[in-house]
């Protein structure tokens, strides 16, 4: 069977074995990595952007998988992302004509029905990667592995609070709101967890120098 590049729209209509071959080179094709949206690097986006991403990449479902699927990536971008504008072809034309007299979230829907699903897949990966390499950068730099003092006194009561930790840190840091916090820029925010880490890393060492004297 020839698989051609087809809508999400025509993708989701697919039964059987048509469907399963789809799903076989979309699974084990060479689905590169592409900004489709033309996001950019996560670096640049806003701390609310990413964090909102990050949040149900690291979530877990019982059996231990990513809640970051790609159909939840595409809640997201739905959500999230301003999309720009579209080459369509008559029938999807047609739909976006009807459905944007109903609001703006249907007339999303529309467009990214209309897209290839291939590069929709592509699409998906780039943000798998994008937000990978944030959680690389965040692990090494911005955590440390919790002394026994630190486990004794309970450190674990902190790990279900999600991104709130980080907010408040960034809102007493930056003396703003939580919704000011999440519209800053995210390279700024690393850039000043990273400084309050350092610093506490700092007074944690010379506390301990100075009780060895």
């Amino acid at each position: 069977m020839k698989i051609k590049d087809i809508s999400f729209f025509d993708y989701t209509k697919l039964e059987g074995e048509e469907r399963e071959h789809y799903d076989f080179a979309i699974k084990y094709g060479n689905m590169k990595s592409f900004d489709l949206f033309q996001i950019g690097s996560f670096l640049e986006c806003t701390f609310g952007f990413v964090k909102e991403f990050q949040y149900i990449l690291n979530s877990r479902d019982e059996k231990g998988n990513s809640l970051f699927t790609f159909e939840k990536y595409i809640e997201l971008v739905i959500d999230n992302v301003t999309l720009k504008p579209q080459k369509l072809n008559f029938k999807a034309k047609i739909r976006k004509f009807i459905v944007k007299m109903l609001n703006k979230e249907a007339e999303k829907k529309t467009i990214i029905a209309s897209m290839s699903i291939f590069d929709l897949i592509k699409s998906y990966n780039y943000a798998v990667e994008q937000l990978f390499a944030i959680n690389n950068i965040e692990n090494a730099n911005l955590s440390h592995d919790p002394t026994p003092e630190e486990k004794q006194a309970g450190i674990g009561l902190f790990q279900d609070m999600g991104n709130f930790i980080q907010q408040h840190k960034l809102s007493k840091f930056f003396n703003c709101s939580f919704d000011e916090v999440e519209s800053k820029q995210y390279n700024v925010c690393f850039v000043a967890l990273k400084y309050d880490c350092d610093l506490a890393q700092y007074q944690r060492e010379i506390n301990r120098i100075r009780s060895n004297k």
